[in-house]
């Protein structure tokens, strides 16, 4: 019977997040690379509910199973063997079942509390087997009605794989951080965005204005537009010195220097820094290509010299994949960089 035989289901260790944290574990990744962004902010709400101790989470982990959900997760092999490692009857993404498939005069319905809209999408499941997918197409009464392309039977499990409506809820949270600024402004100096111990000048001494001065609205208008950034603003001290004239482009220049300037700082956080080295590493003898043998001589002293130390692969074969051999040359050069992401 044909069947994935190498599907992994998707892996979700929420239930025993706590058993984890027990045992010692500080850190926790939430795979997000080639993932969409739906998934990525309904996986992070669902962790984060777990870890913050609330104790229902049927929306949170409804949310996850709509964005990504293949195999109704398995726990891999951190609790034993889990039956649920394999997803051998469904490919890909399955989502969370909502109804069943009731035909009525040709049509496809399916009763459920749940109100679909334009643009969600189905996956129909037969006897646990993936026979098709299906969308929305109307409401009626308390059923709503699907379209596919295939023969859709009575008592067909309906699971829904695109809910738009939960896409745009868990795309729509923002974490806004909340900044105190402050602004100095006074003729015959430079203008001053401040922000902590961060400090952004104007270029140039502020002017004397002959008409229409400065107003401290103007001011705060300006600086409210955070150029996208996720701040709320509050401005903790607002000088005005003296009748300021200053071209809205220099204002505006000012405040984006200002906001990119906390942008980064923001970005780079608390980080640890990495160093990055030049290495000249002496190979056993001029004549000789670097081996498998060779590599495991150098290796300890690659792992010294590295600050802070970072774990190489234990195996000089996993480093040399298939090359057996490098060219002979009288010093490995090895140029290393990290990021900390």
């Amino acid at each position: 019977e044909k069947n994935y035989a190498l599907s992994l289901s998707a892996l979700c260790v929420g239930e025993d997040i706590q058993k984890l944290i027990d045992a010692g574990v500080v850190s926790f990744k939430i795979e997000g690379r080639m993932r969409r962004a739906e998934y990525v902010a309904a996986a992070v709400r669902y962790y984060k509910a777990l870890l913050d101790g609330k104790q229902n989470i049927s929306t949170e982990i409804s949310d996850l199973k709509r964005t990504y959900n293949r195999g109704n997760y398995t726990k891999g092999l951190a609790f034993g063997q889990d039956k649920r490692l394999l997803s051998t009857a469904i490919q890909g993404h399955i989502g969370e079942k909502v109804g069943v498939v009731k035909v009525v005069n040709g049509k496809f319905l399916v009763e459920s509390k749940f109100q679909p809209r334009m643009g969600d999408a189905f996956k129909i499941l037969r006897d646990g087997k993936e026979i098709g997918g299906a969308i929305f197409l109307k409401t009626e009464g308390k059923c709503f009605v699907l379209s596919s392309k295939q023969r859709l039977k009575n008592g067909d499990d309906v699971f829904i794989t695109t809910d738009t409506a939960v896409n745009e809820r868990v795309l729509s949270s923002r974490k806004i951080e909340s900044l105190k600024i402050g602004l100095y402004f006074a003729v015959g100096q430079p203008a001053k965005a401040i922000c902590g111990d961060l400090v952004i000048e104007g270029e140039t001494p502020l002017l004397s204005a002959q008409t229409r001065p400065l107003t401290q609205e103007e001011l705060k208008a300006c600086f409210l537009k955070t150029d996208g950034l996720p701040v709320c603003i509050e401005f903790e001290q607002i000088t005005l010195q003296g009748n300021i004239f200053i071209p809205k482009s220099e204002l505006n220049a000012i405040r984006r220097r200002f906001y990119e300037a906390l942008c980064e700082r923001i970005a780079k956080g608390n980080n640890t820094p990495y160093e990055v080295q030049e290495l000249s590493l002496p190979i056993l003898s001029a004549n000789n290509p670097i081996t498998l043998r060779g590599l495991k001589r150098i290796l300890p002293f690659i792992k010294r010299t590295i600050t802070p130390p970072l774990f190489l692969p234990r195996s000089p074969r996993g480093i040399l994949r298939n090359i057996s051999t490098i060219p002979p040359l009288q010093t490995l050069q090895i140029s290393l960089q990290f990021r900390l992401g």
